[in-house]
């Protein structure tokens, strides 16, 4: 078996990541009230009976997609979490003031799975918490 390197003449970073939602107005406001994002756009695809609110934070986007002819997960997945299944399980966000957010988080009664945390092998500071809709999200701070 060989591994061929093809390269590529731009280089690839992150643009945005898309999550669907059972409401995307809620989910999309709690990612702006607790995570600092902004709504920039909104559009309906009557056709698809589908909208999309499009957040921003810096130079990243965040796709809030709601289908009304989308299955419910959660009668599925009783037995487990939605980042238990194949496919993307967490999104994880660098921070700076970890402790800040953490403060801002519990506020505002958020559930979390893991309040803050270290991993000494990355040097880094991390929480994990579930949004409003139960999507796994991160937090990391690099330490010294």
């Amino acid at each position: 078996m060989f591994n061929i390197i093809i390269p590529f003449p731009v280089a690839m970073k992150p643009y945005s990541i898309a999550i669907q939602a059972n409401n995307a107005s809620s989910l999309s406001a709690w990612y702006c009230e607790n995570l600092g994002f902004e709504t920039f756009d909104k559009e309906e695809f009557d056709d698809y009976s589908m909208k999309i609110y499009y957040l921003r934070q810096n130079d990243f986007v965040l796709e809030i997609i709601e289908r009304k002819d989308a299955p419910a997960l959660e009668k599925k997945l009783s037995k487990f979490g939605k980042s238990q299944i194949p496919g993307f399980s967490k999104i994880a966000f660098e921070v700076t003031g970890l402790d800040d957010y953490i403060e801002k988080l519990k506020e505002r009664n958020t559930n979390f799975l893991m309040e803050k945390s270290r991993s000494k092998q990355k040097n880094i500071q991390f929480s994990m918490f579930y949004d409003l809709e139960g999507n796994l999200i991160q937090l990391i701070e690099r330490v010294p």
